[in-house]
């Protein structure tokens, strides 16, 4: 039992392939060329469970993944999570994680969102994503292209992104974008992102077309 409480998740009529071998002196269950096939879901990897008596903190699994070339339009198959955000694309990645009782931590992991469509915090955005992570998710680098961006304000277009957090900072390398006609350019740093004690901002603004933005605060 690694939840608290059962997951939202339910898997569909699924082949599984691997080889197995345990060590009863360790207790420990090796598992190698795992292949999971369920749907449009396709997933292998390998990992080891750790079942000896003699663990603390009871049994646990250090697995490593990866996920072939997912169309997020069919999630709803496996989960109702994702519903509200309407998500679309395709999405390939690894991710190395361990668990325990009442616990998942990853370790480090990437992925690959083509063609991303969705909704977030009621807007629309679309485009390209890249995300690795590392060091226990202590960095994490996104880089974003040809993206859409909806806003309060107006749609945010021609979108490309280079950002990353690093331990508790996080770091907008460059980030350009038309809105309202207007190209802007910007740079952002952001100690303590959680509770934000300094937050340091480059921004370049090119012709500001008024006739256009002049919609925006309109009621």
């Amino acid at each position: 039992k690694y939840f608290p409480k059962a997951p939202d998740l339910s898997l569909p009529q699924s082949s599984w392939k691997g080889k197995v071998r345990f060590d009863r002196d360790d207790g420990r269950l090796t598992i190698n060329g795992l292949e999971v096939k369920a749907g449009p879901l396709a997933v292998s990897g390998g990992g080891i469970i750790n079942l000896s008596s003699s663990s603390a903190s009871g049994p646990s699994a250090t697995m490593d993944a990866v996920i072939d070339d997912f169309p997020l339009a069919q999630a709803s198959r496996f989960t109702g999570f994702f519903a509200p955000y309407r998500l679309e694309g395709r999405i390939r990645g690894r991710v190395g994680l361990t668990a325990r009782s009442g616990l998942i931590r990853i370790h480090r992991g990437s992925a690959e969102w083509r063609g991303a469509r969705g909704l977030a915090w009621g807007h629309a955005f679309s485009g390209d994503l890249d995300l690795t992570a590392s060091d226990d998710l202590k960095r994490i680098d996104a880089s974003l292209k040809g993206a859409t961006l909806g806003t309060a304000v107006g749609s945010l277009t021609d979108v490309a992104m280079e950002a990353r957090v690093i331990g508790k900072d996080f770091k907008i390398e460059g980030m350009r974008f038309r809105w309202g006609g207007t190209d802007v350019r910007l740079k952002a740093l952001v100690r303590n992102f959680a509770k934000p004690r300094e937050i340091v901002l480059d921004a370049k603004v090119g012709r500001l077309e008024w006739e256009s933005l002049a919609g925006f605060s309109q009621p």
